[in-house]
């Protein structure tokens, strides 16, 4: 009886931690589509006050940056960046719009349409606004 019982607790706590896992990130890809690889960074600019712009001050990475990304109205998928304002994505051929959100203290977004051609590959970075001035 104890064994049953630990048992229906293990799939219990499986399922619950599976439900978690699928909050993190969501997809509606179906499955066996053809894919592409969308690859990018999400940066903040500026990233020095304009009146100091004598000398170079690139561009920072976002970390935890959320980027959506939708086909038309529909969601596709949705996921925190990485550390380093990174993703990459594998999504079915079609045209899509990637959109970043600046978590920060200066909230921001911007969007940049994409084609996934299946098979190949497709680098894109989303400069939001810093807030600084």
């Amino acid at each position: 009886m104890r064994a049953a019982r630990r048992s229906a607790y293990l799939v219990a706590v499986l399922a619950v931690a599976a439900g978690a896992a699928g909050c993190a990130s969501t997809s509606t890809q179906p499955p066996g589509a053809p894919t592409g690889t969308v690859r990018g960074q999400v940066v903040a600019a500026p990233a020095c006050p304009v009146e100091q712009r004598a000398t170079p001050c690139p561009a920072r990475p976002v970390a935890g940056a959320r980027i959506e990304v939708r086909n038309g109205s529909t969601l596709v998928t949705s996921r925190a960046v990485s550390a380093s304002g990174s993703f990459e994505l594998q999504l079915p051929a079609g045209t899509y719009v990637v959109k970043a959100t600046n978590p920060g203290g200066y909230p921001s977004t911007v969007d940049r349409s994409v084609v996934v051609v299946a098979g190949s590959t497709q680098e894109i970075t989303l400069v939001v606004d810093s807030g600084i001035r």
